[in-house]
């Protein structure tokens, strides 16, 4: 093979995989999954380019389906410079029998989407409401249920004839957190009657035990409304509202703790770990994942995850991701919290397993999720300086590198235009020497002395001051986090620190006890909660304002008096 066959391999295969790697996707989605006989609905399809060669098959639906109608779109849309286009089919359909209906999977140049599996269910009879113009429905999926248990509340408002300037209030029940899910329209036939329906969908989250009320839902509307702008006469004005529902709010089990409740349809809780590479080194952070997905509760009400103690490793908890996310049969919430951890030996490294107590609401019961524990062996820190080369004595020295031949001289005009050349860049050197001279000469007197010493305060005073006094909020403040990103923001502006800014290195500027004490009650409460109580912000401030009227001098010359702010033997601060 030819180097330029080999050059056209290789561009081909990148085509390939870029070509792969934004292959188009197609996605399926139905507007309900439970419908009755009697009803319709929407199925959107979206492929994510524009151009499509060969369109969907959408006979396969026509065994399970009638398809009232279809219709196309286009869509293109730049942001900050990024385009995207995507194509969208949307379909009314009418199931033609009862039970499990699966949509198939379609396939549109080269991508396909996964089938949806529908419950038909059987056409409800005709009553009174079935012979009604117009009427509105209010619908839950449960009578009885726990505190901070979701309930799914349906509003439908019916209408056989033309309805306009429709308007209603939001849904507001007492002693519970109301969530919109969203609404929808579709048709359907009850009676002689074909009605178009519009559909509104909450998630409600009871706060205490006892009657929960669904208050009347009202509506209002106006009936056949004249669309001519000459016709000022207005159809007539209607009035709908749903009935007073209540409801049991049962109290918690037994045993049950309020602070550690949480209830709900479905629970995973996963860990993942950061690649381990070359294997987990002393000194170097690896990342641990948790990651809880709840069915049934929003974001907010998730509880904080607790981390067990950890022995021979330093552990830095980041601030967990909350997200919540609406959809017609409820709220999905998901806590993700990564956590560095820093092995401090090497060895065998422990992470303990993790529990969360939960309550099941399908199957009524308590449950709990579990993630194990994983065993990591921890390799010595990396040798950071080079290894010397020895020579092997076997063998013969290395030749040395060979000096380039100097081109031979093939005239005296060579060897003449080399000597002028070094001759004016030697008067080009003493020209400046002696312009550098007279310089000096004529600095100012006070400017023969002896030069300040360089140090971090050199042009930096209003910096400094301004680290200072954030310093000082900080301190007032009390929190351990903030104080010490303050105080390692401060530090490089009055101190020659030897390496970066940490508070062991801010600990070797002074001798004073006291400032000790509390550097180290500093570093222990921002990983140890219950070591805060020891740390006093304002003895810390004021030994630190103390040191900060002292004269700066080289920190090397304390080293050795002070102890070290993290001793090398025991264990980790976890």
């Amino acid at each position: 093979m030819t180097r330029l066959q080999q050059i056209s391999a290789v561009l081909g295969l990148c085509l390939l995989l870029a070509f792969s790697a934004t292959a188009a996707e197609l996605s399926a989605q139905v507007d309900r999954r439970q419908v009755a006989l009697d009803e319709t609905l929407r199925l959107t399809l979206r492929l994510d380019q524009r151009s499509v060669s060969s369109p969907p098959d959408f006979s396969v639906l026509e065994a399970d389906f009638d398809i009232l109608n279809q219709g196309r779109s286009t869509q293109l849309r730049i942001v900050n410079g990024r385009s995207e286009a995507w194509t969208t089919w949307e379909l009314v359909l009418a199931p033609k029998r009862e039970g499990a209906v699966t949509i198939p999977a379609f396939d549109v140049d080269g991508a396909r989407s996964d089938p949806i599996t529908l419950q038909v269910d059987q056409s409800a009879p005709a009553d009174a409401k079935g012979k009604a113009e117009y009427y509105v429905e209010l619908e839950v999926d449960k009578e009885r249920l726990y505190p901070q248990e979701q309930l799914l509340v349906r509003i439908r408002l019916l209408s056989a004839v033309p309805l306009g300037d429709l308007r209603g209030t939001p849904l507001e029940i007492e002693n519970a957190r109301v969530v919109p899910l969203g609404e929808q329209q579709y048709q359907k036939t009850q009676g002689a009657l074909d009605y178009r329906v519009y559909q509104l969908d909450y998630a409600v989250f009871p706060e205490v035990s006892g009657t929960l009320e669904i208050p009347p839902q009202r509506f209002t509307a106006v009936k056949n409304p004249s669309r001519s702008l000459f016709d000022r006469g207005r159809g007539r004005q209607v009035r709908m509202a749903t009935r007073a529902r209540r409801l049991e709010v049962k109290p918690l089990p037994p045993g049950a703790e309020r602070a550690r409740w949480l209830p709900a349809s479905r629970l995973e809780f996963s860990q993942e770990f950061s690649a381990e590479g070359d294997g987990y080194r002393v000194g170097e952070p690896l990342t641990r994942t948790l990651t809880l997905t709840v069915d049934g509760q929003p974001a907010s009400l998730l509880p904080s995850l607790t981390l067990p103690p950890l022995q021979g490793a330093r552990r830095y908890p980041e601030a967990p991701e909350n997200s919540s996310r609406e959809h017609r049969d409820g709220i999905t919430a998901t806590q993700r919290l990564r956590v560095s951890v820093v092995p401090g030996q090497p060895g065998t490294l422990e992470l303990p397993p993790l529990e969360l107590a939960w309550w099941d609401t399908t199957a009524d019961r308590a449950r709990v999720a579990r993630v194990p524990a994983r065993t990591i062996e921890v390799l010595p820190a990396a040798v950071s300086q080079s290894t010397p080369v020895v020579a092997d004595p076997a063998l013969p020295p290395a030749p040395a590198a060979p000096v380039p031949a100097q081109a031979p001289v093939e005239s005296p005009q060579g060897t003449h235009w080399l000597l002028w050349s070094n001759l004016a860049w030697a008067l080009i050197s003493a020209g400046l020497a002696v312009l550098w001279w007279r310089a000096r000469r004529r600095s100012p007197a006070g400017a023969t002395g002896p030069a300040p010493a360089a140090g971090p305060l050199a042009g930096s005073r209003p910096a400094e001051s301004r680290a200072f006094e954030t310093l000082r909020e900080a301190c007032r403040g009390g929190d351990p986090g903030a104080i010490r990103q303050a105080l390692l923001d401060w530090a490089p502006l009055r101190f020659e620190l030897n390496g970066a800014a940490t508070l062991e290195a801010i600990g070797r500027q002074t001798q004073e006890g006291a400032l000790i004490e509390q550097l180290r009650l500093l570093d222990r409460a921002l990983f140890h909660p219950q070591a805060a109580q020891g740390l006093n912000p304002d003895q810390l401030l004021s030994a630190l304002q103390r040191l900060r009227e002292q004269k700066p001098g080289p920190s090397s010359t304390q080293t050795d008096l002070l102890p070290p702010l993290y001793p090398q033997s025991g264990s980790a601060v976890n």
